[in-house]
């Protein structure tokens, strides 16, 4: 199961570029795929709700061309508040020097 997470993480690089892989895709967490349902862990509601609008296609994409199936996504929410600082952190880091120009 890791392999598929793995490819998929690797697409989706090329599809979304550097930047907002490490801002969006990075802290999503690969928890499970059965049957066309695929589960992944996110920090925080909000972050839950921009992933749905704005990248569950690219993901959905991924997941298919990788799989060779469509598949569904369904998002939980990480129980620590370590993930989400660590997430808020690498946000910030990526964002101060676009801020400081």
């Amino acid at each position: 199961m890791e392999d598929i997470w793995s490819n998929v993480i690797d697409s989706l690089k090329e599809r979304v570029g550097q930047q907002n892989f490490d801002i969006w895709i990075k802290p999503i967490h690969f928890v499970s795929i059965e049957g066309d349902k695929v589960e992944l862990e996110v920090p925080n509601r909000f972050f839950k709700e921009w992933i749905n609008e704005h990248y569950s296609p690219q993901i959905k994409e991924a997941f298919s061309f990788v799989t060779q199936q469509p598949c569904q996504l369904q998002f939980s929410l990480t129980p620590s508040i370590p993930s989400i600082i660590l997430w808020w952190g690498r946000a910030i880091n990526l964002l101060m020097p676009l801020v400081s120009r």
